[in-house]
């Protein structure tokens, strides 16, 4: 059975040193990722997968080794770029309640945002999309 809850960090940089102190003092496992071999927030999380956070695949091959070892509860991230896709899909894998992987692809691009916002009676400010951002 599995009884000891644990979460991911996506990142362990200084940023996210905090997090996972804090996560840590909670009483959770903290498995680390981050694509600089020495980010601090290594020397802090019990474990740690070198990876990029825009690899959310190379992350999931990694990872496996971890799957039954406990009971994956959340994913801390900090980003607002390609990491809330990575979430997504992370948590799809680990059976944690997120956001849909649709859904994040919208977030992380503004004119697909724009273009749903319209789609569901959301207003928004007027904009010009560039040739190549769409």
């Amino acid at each position: 059975m599995k009884t000891k809850k644990a979460i991911l960090c996506l990142a362990a940089g200084i940023s996210q040193k905090s997090l996972i102190v804090k996560a840590k003092s909670l009483g959770y496992y903290v498995l680390a990722i981050d694509i600089d071999k020495n980010a601090i927030g290594f020397n802090f999380s019990d474990s740690y997968i070198v990876e990029s956070t825009h690899e959310p695949f190379k992350i999931i091959d990694k990872l496996k080794k971890y799957i039954n070892d406990f009971d994956w509860v959340g994913i801390i991230n900090r980003s607002s770029g390609y990491p809330v896709k990575t979430v997504a899909i992370l948590s799809d894998f680990l059976n944690i309640p997120s956001f849909p992987v649709t859904s994040a692809d919208i977030i992380i691009n503004k004119n697909k945002l724009k273009f749903s916002c319209i789609k569901h009676n959301i207003p928004v400010g007027e904009f010009k999309i560039q040739p190549d951002s769409y």
